[in-house]
């Protein structure tokens, strides 16, 4: 069959017929259909025969309005404007399913994600290794990926695969501030007020296990960054200093020997939880031998602070004495022997007072003697005690031991 070219003398080559022209176009026959679904005034039309419908005719779905309209099988199809319906193209992608429900003219689409087969799975959109290098090839497809090739926990997060949990205790990975200036935070199931951080339920550290090699101690600073410094390092930044009765060495050690600043206790006897102990008790060893020491260490009856004092004492006198710290030189009620020379004047007597007999002179001896070498005098030596008294002589080189048994003075000897 030839070409056909109305108004050109050369159709084109793809067409069997071409029609050119500038102000005129092609008038499609005209005609009133009833329906969509009546091939009627047409008699078994063609597939595609076009044709312009001028009637406004039928019911839904099958209703029909003026426009250009083509057989398709069994029904007439219409051309759609800009302003007309459109036509939708539904097709199925990778992991999308499409469900296509027919009702007449109406068509419903639905669309639905197909499942991963299996628990916890996630659909993400990947890089797609085809492209660009197949044609046609989308730059991204979709993928079903688990929970753990999604969630990529680092900087103090653990992923836990079994519950789809994260959790703190991962490695940090960087500089991490947790900041709880507007907030409180809750840890373990404890609530702490006012924005401040508590942990609890760290573990114990055994107090009778050493100290494992190369252990930190984490430090805050003023910032409230943590810093682990090791206990070497801390202790050479410690200031120490050692007084009330200790001495610090050039090597930091800390002895004995300083001065006491402070009255002190050592308190010994006890266990250490308030009960009492004789096993523990405080000796002194090894002491240096004493050359004529006249000295002596004492404990007082009334919170056994430490003294020292004359283990003996000596007065002569000519005149009354009452022996006291005031009379005597060195005289404490702890010295072990007072020795007393008395020379009788030629008229009147001398009396000597003893202290009053107590726990804390318990045990003194006093030894008291007539200095005189004859009788040559009218007076007596009187010794004073227990408020009264306790005995007189005026005998050249006459002499009393005397003691006290903590409550009276008793006469043991005579010299």
């Amino acid at each position: 069959m030839a070409q056909q070219g109305i108004g050109t003398n050369t159709p084109d080559k793809s067409s069997a017929v071409d029609i050119v022209s500038t102000k005129r176009g092609l008038l499609i026959p005209r005609l009133a259909l009833t329906a969509t679904n009546v091939a009627t005034p047409v008699a078994s039309p063609a597939n595609s025969l076009l044709v312009y419908n001028t009637a406004t005719a039928g019911t839904t779905p099958n209703n029909v309005t003026p426009g250009f309209y083509f057989w398709d099988t069994d029904h007439w199809v219409r051309f759609v404007d800009e302003d007309g319906e459109k036509t939708v193209i539904v097709e199925e992608g990778e992991n999308i399913d499409v469900e296509e429900t027919v009702n007449g003219n109406e068509t419903t689409y639905t669309v639905s994600v197909e499942n991963g087969g299996a628990d916890n799975l996630v659909m993400v959109t990947i890089a797609n290794p085809d492209f660009p290098g197949t044609p046609g090839a989308p730059e991204f497809i979709t993928d079903w990926v688990t929970y753990d090739e999604l969630i990529d926990a680092t900087n103090g997060l653990n992923y836990d695969e079994t519950t789809g949990e994260l959790k703190l205790g991962g490695t940090l990975t960087e500089n991490t501030t947790i900041s709880v200036d507007e907030f409180d935070m809750i840890f373990d199931g404890g609530f702490s007020e006012g924005g401040t951080i508590k942990l609890t339920n760290l573990e114990a550290m055994d107090p009778d296990a050493a100290i494992p090699a190369g252990a930190n101690v984490a430090v805050m600073l003023a910032d409230g960054t943590l810093q682990t410094y090791s206990l070497e390092d801390l202790l050479e930044d410690l200031t120490v200093t050692a007084d009330n009765g200790l001495t610090m060495d050039t090597n930091n050690n800390i002895q004995l020997g300083g001065d006491l600043i402070t009255p002190t206790t050592i308190v010994t006897g006890t266990d250490g939880s308030g009960g009492t102990d004789t096993a523990n008790t405080i000796a002194i060893t090894n002491l240096e031998a004493a050359d004529e020491a006249n000295n002596i260490v004492v404990s007082e009856t009334n919170g056994g602070v430490l003294r020292t004092v004359k283990r003996t004492v000596s007065s002569a006198i000519t005149a009354d004495l009452t022996i006291n710290d005031t009379n005597i030189s060195d005289y404490s009620p702890y010295v072990q022997e007072i020795n007393i020379s008395a020379t009788i004047p030629a008229t009147g007597d001398i009396d000597v007072t003893l202290p009053a007999a107590g726990g804390a002179n318990s045990g003194q001896v006093v030894n008291i003697k007539i200095a005189n070498t004859t009788d040559a005098h009218t007076g007596y030596l009187n010794i004073i005690a227990n408020g009264g008294t306790l005995t007189y002589g005026a005998m050249p080189f006459q002499g009393w031991i005397l003691k006290s048994n903590g409550t009276s003075w008793v006469i043991v000897g005579r010299n």
